[in-house]
């Protein structure tokens, strides 16, 4: 985190804040106040990856826009089709991102995690809030202004490449959960959605895990695209098999390994060599 001091210059009744090593010029009354505020910008943004690799001094000029927000769970965030005038940061808890269905039903597109951002493609397009964003737990969050994120963005190279990258890794995911959802067993949706959710919380190559607090029913369903019922029988086929325990406020995994193996579906059959 970013240091800063403060010292009283002897004109106009002014204060230099030194923030890491800027000198910044503020009011004598407020330099305190204003110094504090961007050290704990700074420490937001510090936590989503996104921003990286962008450089203090740039970080420093936007951190006057931050501020941090908390939601409960089943609090809509972002509204689809409002107006985008902000970016958002995860903090802890997770959201979940959600479109109408054909049906009219929800959608769940995707489940954001801590250090993740979202809201940035509104901003970027000039256009409205293509999708709604829900909290799936009790979540923090650092709320970055519109206005400061694209000209940090037009600053800073580093966040320019950052988010590149990060927009194509999510065009890919959505070709992959799209292509998963036509054509893969309900069975092994159920099972990707939940190792998506517990998976990047865990160390490589974990055998066991709790997700607490759990999504309800309906939630998995919606990441799945399955209906509850068939959610609920393969929870409980798969309690009855050893490889989780599932209650109201948390899941349990005992064999992540099965879990993964249902996740990737039958192998595909062996290619026989026949001699001709």
């Amino acid at each position: 985190m970013a240091s800063f001091t403060v010292r009283s210059l002897p004109w106009a009744g002014n204060a230099c804040c030194r923030l890491g090593d800027t000198p910044v010029v503020f009011p004598a009354g407020r330099a305190v106040q204003h110094c504090q505020r961007m050290t704990k910008g700074v420490a937001l943004l510090r936590q989503l990856r996104v921003f990286a690799d962008v450089s203090e001094g740039d970080l420093q000029a936007a951190a006057h826009a931050v501020t941090s927000q908390r939601h409960r769970r089943g609090h809509t965030v972002v509204e689809q089709g409002a107006e985008a005038d902000a970016v958002y940061g995860v903090l802890s808890g997770r959201l979940k991102v959600v479109l109408p269905g054909p049906d009219g039903t929800d959608a769940t597109v995707a489940v954001l995690g801590p250090g993740e951002i979202f809201g940035e493609l509104a901003l970027l397009r000039r256009s409205t809030r293509s999708a709604r964003v829900v909290a799936l737990d009790d979540v923090e969050l650092a709320r970055l202004a519109g206005a400061a994120f694209l000209e940090l963005v037009a600053r800073s190279h580093a966040l320019s490449r950052q988010l590149n990258t990060m927009l194509a890794e999510r065009m890919l995911g959505m070709g992959g959960h799209l292509e998963s959802v036509t054509t893969s067993p309900v069975a092994q949706r159920v099972a990707r959605a939940l190792l998506e959710l517990v998976t990047p919380h865990l160390p490589r190559n974990a055998r066991t895990a709790t997700l607490d607090p759990s999504l309800s029913q309906q939630e998995l369903a919606e990441l799945a695209h399955a209906s509850r019922q068939s959610v609920n029988e393969c929870l409980q086929r798969w309690r009855r098999d050893g490889i989780l325990e599932h209650d109201r406020r948390r899941v349990v995994f005992h064999d992540l390994p099965r879990l993964r193996a249902l996740a990737e579906g039958p192998a595909p059959p062996a290619r026989s060599h026949r001699r001709g």
